[in-house]
């Protein structure tokens, strides 16, 4: 699925971007996610797990941003695979997300999704449910005012709730920056799977869903709202569309015992998860899932590399009571042209995307 899109590229514009968006070993990464519904949010953070014990980026810190009790559960079951559970991990802990608080998404679906629960029955891990961890703000207060200056990236690959509390924190016994301060030094890009682009004709999930798939839900828009104004003007966005992820599919190597993946195991809850994950989609069994976060956290990594345009001309907006977001090239952002841009992906490189990913969750841990 695709969008035309027709753009001018201006050349100092696009420099600015890709300098911005390099990074290196010291990059200092914070995963906030969803992790319920859909499965790729799973395949995000052992990607991320695999790179950070590679060295290529320091995984600072994941959190979980519905109220699913047993969300970072999951989390600590990928974390403990391979290896690291000293990451800190933290919980959005209101009642947006909860499926106690939530109607059915449809027959048979909650918000639960269909594989949370069965991480944390059937594998080990010292953080069942979100009880046992600090709220999300907490963790990322904390791990900003730790972080040296300009060193940590954002893989925004759910909704905006936590970071929108986040701009509107004021100082603690953390920090006696606020939230939006802390962000301006500390942060130096946020790379968002939010929206569709140029335009999303209704609302996109992680813009303004959580609720229903066919309205929008009354917290997800507002959390949007807030994260596009209040977000620092010096702080690049990169977002990642709908319609990026949606083009190629992943975790399917992890299905299939054989020479070239090697994690590809019984004991691999990566793999697990889409097993269970099948339970809802039955085609995942052959084919993986649309990679929409696993491509954002791979951006967030390792820049657009090869794989994507970067179009920085414009900015985006939203609707605040619908979620429906449009990128408007005629308006710039605050802080000047460049500072948010949505990634276009390049013709032929769906699979390179894909192979990328694969091949970071077929590493052993």
């Amino acid at each position: 699925m695709g969008f035309p899109v027709h753009t001018l590229f201006c050349t100092v514009v696009m420099a600015h971007m890709l300098r911005l968006t390099e990074v290196n070993a010291l990059t200092n990464l914070i995963i906030d996610t969803d992790m319920s519904g859909d499965v790729d949010d799973v395949l995000a953070v052992c990607i991320a797990n695999q790179m950070h014990k590679r060295k290529e980026i320091n995984l600072a810190a994941v959190v979980h941003n519905t109220g699913l009790h047993e969300g970072v559960g999951a989390v600590s079951v990928l974390n403990h695979y391979y290896g690291h559970d000293d990451v800190r991990i933290g919980a959005y802990k209101g009642t947006f997300g909860n499926p106690h608080d939530v109607p059915p998404l449809a027959p048979n679906r909650t918000v639960a999704g269909p594989y949370v629960a069965g991480l944390v029955k059937s594998f080990p891990s010292p953080i069942q449910n979100y009880s046992q961890v600090p709220e999300a703000l907490s963790v990322y207060r904390q791990t900003l005012a730790e972080a040296e200056d300009s060193s940590v990236v954002i893989s925004s690959i759910g909704f905006l709730v936590n970071i929108a509390a986040l701009l509107e924190s004021g100082p603690d016994n953390v920090s006696s920056m606020t939230g939006i301060e802390l962000v301006a030094k500390k942060v130096k890009l946020a790379a968002v799977m939010g929206g569709q682009y140029p335009a999303s004709p209704t609302h996109e999930w992680n813009f303004g869903g959580g609720c229903t798939h066919k309205t929008a839900c009354p917290t997800t828009p507002h959390a949007t709202s807030v994260f596009l104004t209040k977000w620092p003007s010096n702080v690049p966005l990169v977002f990642n569309g709908f319609e990026v992820g949606v083009m190629f599919q992943t975790g399917e190597p992890l299905l299939h015992a054989n020479s070239t993946c090697r994690a590809a195991t019984s004991t691999n809850p990566c793999g697990a998860a889409i097993r269970f994950y099948s339970n809802w989609h039955p085609t995942a069994l052959a084919t993986g899932r649309y990679s929409w976060d696993p491509s954002t956290t791979l951006f967030a990594a390792r820049g657009p590399l090869d794989f994507y345009s970067v179009h920085a001309t414009g900015m985006n907006t939203e609707n605040a009571d619908t979620g429906a977001n449009a990128w408007t090239n005629s308006t710039q952002p605050p802080g000047g042209e460049g500072k948010q841009a949505y990634l276009i992906l390049k013709d032929g490189a769906a699979d390179n995307v894909a192979d990328a990913i694969n091949e970071l969750l077929c590493m052993p841990p």
